[in-house]
């Protein structure tokens, strides 16, 4: 009995071990952008009983001034942490779509998501590289760009181009929507794809009343690769111990992991950021042909530890019941193996 339950604790952990990429991961962190022109209007606007500027060469000029001066305090409220001033500069009804797809409606909404983005990366920071704006018509402005993102002052630049919908709305200038849009695939390889889930590397562990899971994370040789290995020990019961390795799918644009445990079982994970956690739906073959699927959540508290999450677990047919752990980083653990590519 302490065997099986052995490998189905492996099985649950299909998907802990490599989707550790937190909510802001890439994803989420910046300004970017929404829908397409379309999906900004926001309805009837009020009489412009406060100068809406006018269509002529001179005010579109001060109409873009005026956006850039806003970018330009959007991104100081961003870098102070500010969410509540940050979200005030969006329509009550915008929206922010990430770049996995996931879309964030509503200021209130949009007010949360940052709230927990500003806790999970207090030093994050973001700048513009470029941007362009273009008016169309009286009320409504276009501008694409791009942004580079720091999660902290020693991290990787991200690089993440955006589109973002202006509406002049009681004499001023807000974000309608903000879309984040896919980096060009053709410049951007597997390794700097990867680079979204680099704060996985170093050692976890989670430990409970009967049980240990410790996990270490490094980059493959060539750098391609997130190699995660792991064991867990549960109280009389031999050791299990296994590999995951994590790579980035440009068909789907979206991460895949696979499996491999001591016992001969081997699995794979399909990873899909929902703007606060990531989505690991695995499935997996036990050494015995058996069976087993799950739907794991990893939910960021800090950049040293989080909350994962297994739901909809089942093995042989059986339904197991779910699970939370919280898993922290070890001490003294740093960026190992990380290939300069």
């Amino acid at each position: 009995m302490a065997k099986q339950r052995s490998v189905r604790t492996v099985w649950a952990l299909c998907g802990l071990v490599g989707a550790m990429a937190c909510f802001g991961s890439i994803a989420a962190i910046t300004e970017v952008a929404d829908r397409e022109v379309a999906a900004a209007e926001t309805g009837p606007q009020p009489a412009a009983t406060s100068a809406a500027p006018a269509n002529d060469k001179k005010v579109e000029n001060e109409s873009v001034r005026a956006i850039h001066a806003q970018s330009t305090v959007m991104f100081g409220e961003y870098n102070a942490r500010q969410a509540a001033a940050y979200a005030e500069r969006f329509l009550p009804n915008a929206e922010y779509e990430q770049q996995q797809g996931a879309v964030i409606v509503g200021r209130p909404a949009i007010k949360t998501h940052f709230e927990k983005l500003f806790q999970a990366y207090p030093q994050g920071r973001v700048h513009a590289h470029e941007s362009q704006i273009r008016t169309i018509g009286l009320h409504t402005a276009i501008e694409q760009g791009v942004v580079g993102i720091k999660h902290s002052p020693d991290g990787d630049e991200l690089i993440a181009p955006f589109v973002t919908v202006w509406r002049f709305v009681d004499g001023r200038w807000s974000v309608a929507s903000l879309r984040e849009l896919a980096a060009d695939q053709g410049s951007r390889t597997a390794h700097d794809q990867l680079k979204e889930l680099a704060w996985m590397i170093g050692d976890w562990v989670d430990e409970t009343d009967d049980s240990l899971v410790t996990s270490s994370c490094r980059w493959s040789a060539d750098g391609n690769f997130l190699i995660q290995e792991f064991t867990v020990q549960l109280a009389s019961a031999p050791a299990v111990t296994g590999t995951q390795r994590i790579g980035y799918d440009p068909l789907t644009r979206k991460f895949r992991s696979w499996l491999f445990d001591s016992h001969g079982g081997f699995g794979e994970g399909h990873w899909n950021w929902d703007g606060e956690r990531w989505v690991i739906r695995s499935t997996a073959v036990r050494h015995d042909g058996h069976i087993a699927a799950s739907l794991n959540f990893i939910i960021p508290e800090s950049k040293d530890s989080y909350f994962w999450q297994s739901s909809h677990r089942m093995s042989n047919g059986d339904n197991l019941p779910d699970l939370t752990v919280r898993v922290v980083r070890q001490a003294s653990t740093a960026a190992a193996g990380s290939p300069e590519k």
